[in-house]
């Protein structure tokens, strides 16, 4: 109740320092992952650019692999390089200079970390990232019963998720690390060139205002949060964000960890019974969105001038029932 008064209500991203996740933070070193006894395998991505390259949709490949053949990969000082490859371990799975990142996803249901990995959602416990046994939420932040998922993600330093919102509200919680966050607001989505749940500009640094004009609207208009371990981000459902894991150093170590768990902010009925990453829009939108391309598409076989003329009424209409 308290975090929904003083953080949820305010529709903001918040950042939380000193966030309970047992002994998580001091425990998770990359001798210890490895020696887990963890024989889960996983679906890991391997990226030479940060996920995107510019001028492609995709630059990454799907590939599966031990968790512990992960946490290697992660966790080397010449991962994915030339060096590593003629040392002792690890050749690359793709070219030289990968990198390496992980969000585990269960196969028909959304993921549960307790379910696919109890001796990490042991570690972090007693803590507030996880819900409980039961699957109720008494002991942590969000509301009991809108539990959703709960996501491990593991990558290489200096890798880069590009900017995408959720349909849920979910906490970011830092173990072990550093990372970056960058968010916009939702009333950004009109300049950030969306396609699905995701911004087409691969680059926010230097963005190309060639290709996208008008993300020169909200490029100063962004938020910032730079995590460490035992700090965690709430991020508000719709809030686009993009994160850049930092490179490593001796103080935070060789890779990032972090787990995410999401929760409803709709009720339950409103949500996508089907949505197991919390990305998926409600129905209701879907729905909106189909008879808004067909009104399009019945309005465009119009010449002008009626075709402007009874635009600008179709949206003078739908406006009125907002």
């Amino acid at each position: 109740e308290e975090f929904a008064e003083l953080v949820t209500s305010r529709g903001e991203p918040v950042i939380l320092t000193g966030m309970p996740m047992g002994k998580a933070s001091a425990l998770w070193t990359p001798d210890y992952l490895t020696s887990s006894g963890i024989e889960t395998d996983t679906t890991v991505v391997v990226d030479l650019a940060g996920h995107r390259k510019p001028g492609t949709r995709r630059n990454f490949t799907f590939r599966k692999m031990t968790f512990g053949e992960l946490i290697q990969r992660v966790s080397s000082n010449c991962a994915g390089s030339a060096e590593e490859a003629n040392n002792k371990s690890l050749s690359p799975v793709v070219s030289f200079g990968e990198k390496y990142y992980l969000r585990s996803v269960a196969h028909k249901a959304p993921a549960d970390l307790s379910c696919m990995f109890p001796s990490l959602a042991a570690d972090l416990r007693p803590g507030m990232v996880l819900p409980g046994g039961t699957g109720e939420c008494s002991h942590t932040l969000w509301p009991r019963d809108a539990y959703h998922s709960s996501v491990l993600r593991i990558a290489s330093p200096g890798t880069a998720l590009w900017t995408h919102y959720d349909t849920h509200d979910n906490l970011l919680a830092q173990v072990r690390g550093r990372k970056t966050v960058t968010l916009w607001a939702p009333d950004a989505e009109p300049f950030l060139y969306v396609e699905g749940s995701s911004s087409r500009v691969d680059d926010i640094v230097v963005p190309d205002l060639t290709r996208f004009p008008l993300f020169s609207e909200v490029s100063d208009k962004r938020w910032v949060a730079s995590l460490g371990p035992g700090e965690a981000l709430y991020i508000p459902a719709l809030w686009f964000h993009h994160v850049l894991s930092h490179p490593k150093c001796p103080e935070f170590g060789d890779m990032s960890i972090a787990v995410n768990v999401f929760w409803r902010c709709l009720p339950e009925q409103e949500h996508d019974a089907g949505d197991l990453y919390g990305n998926k829009d409600p129905p209701a939108a879907r729905q909106a969105s189909e008879l808004a391309a067909r009104a399009g598409a019945a309005i465009s076989q119009l010449p002008e001038p009626h075709k402007s003329f009874y635009a600008r009424r179709t949206i003078k209409r739908l406006a009125e029932q907002l």
